[in-house]
């Protein structure tokens, strides 16, 4: 059996020189057959002397040396080697080496040779696309050689099977296999598509017929994808023709503007499962009206939905069309339609039944209509002029809800509903520190709330996630502390897990001015210890120092009420600092206090006795306020000044009841000062109106006293730290 031999390489070129072999036979021989017949030792030894002589002699001839050039050859086979369990494993092998070769060759020159056509991206996909080997045509190949090899400590035997083929027939091979490569690509791009997307599926036979045409290969044969032999021509007649039978188009509803006729767009359709055929051309052509004859081309958008036509465009009576072949030959442009449907305005704008195609991904969902189960339904009848709540469920699916409105009349309605696949991770939150709550939102649902500020969550659903974390109050946050807002991406089978911190104190401030206008008191009359002017006659003569108590005794009104005055003005000014709310305020105005005119009193005025006191106080306190700064409160502890005079034109004599006289001067008054602690509140009506009440409390010299006013106040407030900050892990 002969030897292995690596065949398929060029052989080397070869050139070797021959040395011919001295003749020395026939002396040989001559010698042989004296030594025979010569008797005589002496004869033999003298004729073996004369013969090495001769030979001597003629040793001086020079041998004859010949060449052989062998010229270079061309190889004239193509070799496929292949090792496998059994025989017809190792020859697999080798016919797919083979067929290695013609598929390198090809995708080589594809790469070289990218046409600059219409159809370049198909040819250039070609150059990295998934060439089957299955597809590669090998005709006339021989076994050259096959041999069983031993196998090693027990294991089976291989086999090694070497196949050729003649070199022109591989490059007759190699040519037919780049003639039919762009369009078995073609091929393998339409089994790529699904069968629920036929409207693709006929686009791209439509492409593959252009280019097996092109290239005249329409004839040739190839191994479909269930593995038997077909014509691209037949494979592209039964594509285009289930493709047809699975489509439909359906005339839908658009509602125009009052008094104005609506307009009919078209849903393009899988019928089976009512998938919408995306970005795909489909023609309308009037078959009855002013526009007879006329065709529209429409393309669908990412609903499968076409643009509008009006009732002068459509016609009475139209069909549609889908365009199934598209070729240029010589020059000349041949394309050929086919028919999906017809339909005449009135049919499908007067019906009292509306047929509703519903596309639900995935087809297994359930559909409800108004709270209503009715299953997995590709159609289902409703009724027009009626709008419709929808929801869609499917386990592990999130939730679709929907409104759905058929326009009156409309024969024809579709709705479609992708549902986003449930997906689940891990969720591992919590908040450092006591007092803190978390709250989780997943997309746009509803806020969780952990008031304890933890959330765990082993089926987390995946998705976009917000958390916020702040100082809890009620259901909120305490707005004087940061919320934390942590946005993340949860991804499927993912574990997020974080501890956040304590949210930071954002350090109000506020500070600002009150401003108020007390007119109104009640109470407040000056204690008996009150200076007031008052000349009286004592027993060592007149004196020109009296009190208020002396006064009101001398003149009999000891008894009286007084009830306040309505006649004050005293205005207010108070500052308020931020730091340990401290306040500082000073007053200054007019009081008044009015006594009962005794009859014995003389002079020329006959009003009542009226004593005004004009006062001015500074103060110190604290300062607080209440229901978002509407109430503003302060204590302070102030200092007051008043000094007192009768309100008359002139002197008024006053008979006592001892019969001394008194009088009350017109002019010069009598100083008093006092210490008294105020409580205010200034109540905002808003933009900074309000009004002001205050109580005050005198050590001395006049009884307690409550005031009214209006008030005006101004105010800067905010926070040293923002609102809300990003949490930075």
């Amino acid at each position: 059996m002969e030897k292995m031999q690596n065949v398929g390489t060029a052989q080397p070129y070869v050139g070797m020189a021959v040395r011919q072999p001295r003749r020395y036979g026939m002396a040989v021989r001559r010698t042989i057959g004296l030594f025979v017949r010569l008797r005589n030792v002496r004869q033999c030894l003298t004729y073996a002397f004369t013969i090495l002589i001769l030979a001597a002699c003629s040793s001086n001839q020079k041998p004859t040396d010949t060449f052989q050039i062998i010229e270079p050859q061309i190889e004239r086979y193509a070799y496929g080697h292949g090792f496998g369990a059994t025989r017809a494993e190792a020859l697999q092998a080798a016919r797919d080496e083979l067929a290695e070769m013609i598929l390198v060759n090809v995708r080589t020159e594809t790469r070289q040779d990218l046409r600059e056509t219409a159809n370049q991206e198909i040819t250039q996909e070609f150059a990295t696309s998934s060439f089957s080997w299955s597809n590669v045509s090998l005709e006339n190949t021989r076994i050259d050689f096959e041999q069983r090899l031993p196998g090693k400590r027990g294991m089976a035997r291989d086999y090694y099977v070497r196949m050729r083929v003649e070199r022109t027939q591989l490059d007759r091979l190699i040519q037919l296999a780049r003639q039919k490569a762009p369009t078995l690509n073609a091929v393998y791009a339409i089994e790529k598509i699904p069968l629920t997307q036929p409207a693709q599926r006929l686009a791209g036979v439509i492409q593959g017929d252009s280019i097996a045409t092109r290239d005249q290969v329409a004839e040739q044969d190839f191994l479909t994808a269930h593995g038997s032999s077909a014509t691209f021509e037949t494979y592209f007649a039964e594509v285009t023709e289930a493709s047809v039978q699975a489509l439909t188009a359906v005339p839908v509803l658009v509602p125009a503007g009052k008094g104005r006729t609506p307009q009919l767009a078209f849903a393009y359709l899988h019928e089976a499962t009512a998938t919408p055929q995306a970005h795909a051309e489909l023609f309308v052509r009037s078959l009855r009206g002013p526009q007879a004859g006329r065709e529209y081309a429409l393309t669908t958008d990412s609903q499968g939905i076409t643009q509008s036509l009006t009732r002068g465009q459509l016609g009475d009576e139209f069909s549609v069309l889908v365009k199934v072949k598209d070729r240029r030959i010589d020059g000349a442009h041949l394309e050929r339609h086919r028919q999906l449907a017809r339909y005449t305005y009135a049919e499908v704008t007067q019906a009292h039944e509306t047929q509703v195609f519903f596309y639900l991904n995935p087809e297994e969902a359930n559909l409800r209509i108004n709270n209503e189960s009715l299953g997995a339904p590709v159609r289902h009848p409703l009724r027009p002029g009626q709008s419709y709540r929808v929801q869609v469920r499917a386990e592990r699916h999130r939730e679709h809800q929907g409104q759905l409105v058929i326009p009156a009349g409309a024969a024809y309605a579709f709705y479609a509903a992708a549902l986003e696949p449930r997906q689940y991770g891990q969720l591992d939150l919590s908040v450092a520190g006591r007092g803190n709550a978390l709250h989780l939102r997943r997309d746009l649902t509803d806020w969780h709330i952990a008031s304890d500020g933890r959330v765990q969550q082993e089926l987390a659903e995946a998705g976009s996630y917000v958390a916020k974390i702040g100082k809890a109050q009620g259901q909120g946050f305490d707005e004087n502390y940061q919320i934390i807002q942590d946005l993340f991406e949860l991804e499927h089978e993912q574990t997020y897990k974080q501890v956040y911190p304590a949210p930071a104190y954002r350090e109000p401030y506020r500070y600002g001015w009150g401003v108020s206008l007390n007119m109104l008191r009640g109470g407040g009359e000056p204690s008996g210890a009150y200076r007031v002017p008052y000349l009286h006659q004592t027993e060592s003569g007149w004196s020109n120092t009296g009190h208020y108590g002396q006064l009101k005794e001398d003149l009999a009104q000891h008894g009286a009420i007084h009830l306040g005055s309505a006649e004050d003005f005293v205005v207010n000014v108070q500052r308020y600092f931020d730091a340990l709310h401290f306040s500082l305020q000073g007053s200054a105005g007019l009081r008044k206090t009015k006594l009962a005119r005794p009859f014995h009193v003389s002079g020329y005025s006959t009003e009542p006795l009226e004593l005004n006191s004009l006062v001015a106080s500074v103060g110190a306190g604290f300062w607080h306020s209440f229901y978002s700064g509407m109430v503003l409160t302060s204590v302070t502890v102030n200092q007051a000044y008043e000094y007192a005079r009768w309100n008359h034109g002139s002197d008024l004599t006053v008979q006592l009841p001892n019969n001394n006289w008194a009088i009350l001067p017109s002019e010069g008054g009598k100083a008093n000062r006092y210490l008294y602690a105020e409580a205010n509140a200034l109540l905002s009506l808003g933009e900074g109106l309000g009004l002001s009440v205050s109580v005050i409390l005198p050590a001395e010299t006049r009884e307690p006293l409550i005031q009214f006013g209006v008030s005006f106040s101004f105010f800067e407030s905010g926070f040293k730290k923002p609102a809300i900050v990003n949490f930075n892990p």
